[in-house]
């Protein structure tokens, strides 16, 4: 966990008791305004525990829903904005507006950037000063908003060792998705299932394996071990074909800024050399369609022969 200070909410009715002017919470004030109806302190702020793998996308949703949750205590985060605090990869896309739930029977929050949703059910957790949908709940939630690659990236966040030791298995995922309860978007939970694999480090390399699947390639091996006998040790790839002894890799910006990475990256290169692998760098501004057709000449086959074709 990492220690995060988070700023104090308040009620612009209320500024007499925090030392603030009538005028200073107006729209023309200097207090921020992160929501209608609420005022961020300048100053008072709370230190609180976060999971030391939040990044800034979480830390955004979190100030959100914390605004969100002054004005309506009764709601919880929910759906996307529920999904990345749980630890998901959700696209960029689906981030631009929070996403809150509450009770049917009570009003949901109307207003600029926010989605209000009303549920017949609601399992509830507190964690981090906020109320928020429990995971599975929130997995159901996601699977009526995310197409098949991108529930199965979110559901590898949760088998994989992204944010630490898996937090789920395949098992227990396929007991959320089979809940006796109404929700849409089962199909897709159950697709997604189908093409999850536990132990997956990033959310990118999931859609570098399913890239090479969905361009009609045989599915790599997620980590396969590479003995490196010069080295007395064993290196994992991201994806792999062991028959073939080729390596598929993505390779994010920083691999390139650090000097220390880019060295490291060197040594990786010639020690699968060493053991007769080849390997593929992807970065993220390669097309799918290069990406497929690299690896495809590299496992010496076009994705539309050898039964690679759909």
């Amino acid at each position: 966990m990492a220690a995060h200070r988070i700023p104090l909410y308040f009620n612009p009715d209320d500024h007499d008791s925090y030392d603030l002017s009538s005028y200073s919470v107006t729209a023309r004030g200097h207090v921020r305004a992160p929501h209608h109806g609420v005022r961020e302190h300048p100053e008072w702020r709370k230190t609180i525990e976060i999971p030391d793998w939040a990044d800034e996308d979480w830390k955004t949703i979190h100030l959100r829903q914390l605004g969100l949750q002054h004005v309506r205590p009764d709601c919880a985060a929910s759906h996307t904005s529920a999904a990345v605090l749980h630890g998901m990869a959700v696209p960029q896309h689906l981030l631009r507006h929070s996403h809150v739930t509450s009770m049917i029977g009570v009003v949901p929050i109307r207003r600029r950037g926010v989605k209000g949703h009303s549920a017949e059910l609601l399992d509830v957790v507190e964690e981090w000063d906020l109320r928020i949908v429990a995971r599975d709940q929130t997995l159901r939630q996601i699977a009526g908003m995310l197409g098949v690659r991108d529930m199965t990236i979110a559901l590898d966040c949760l088998l994989g060792t992204w944010h630490g030791e898996a937090s789920a298995t395949l098992d227990s995922l396929r007991a959320v998705a089979e809940a006796p309860v109404r929700y849409r978007g089962r199909s897709t939970f159950r697709a997604a299932l189908d093409r999850a694999r536990p132990g997956v480090d990033s959310p990118r390399e999931t859609s570098l394996r399913l890239v090479l699947v969905d361009g009609g390639l045989p599915e790599p091996v997620v980590h396969p071990p590479v003995h490196i006998r010069a080295l007395g040790r064993t290196i994992h790839p991201d994806v792999g074909y062991v028959e073939q002894r080729l390596a598929v890799e993505y390779e994010g910006e920083h691999h390139r800024a650090d000097p220390v990475q880019w060295a490291v990256d060197i040594e990786r290169g010639q020690a699968f050399e060493s053991e007769g692998w080849r390997r593929i760098r992807v970065t993220k501004d390669m097309p799918e369609a290069e990406v497929v057709a690299l690896t495809a000449a590299a496992l010496d086959a076009s994705p539309t022969v050898r039964g690679f074709g759909a």
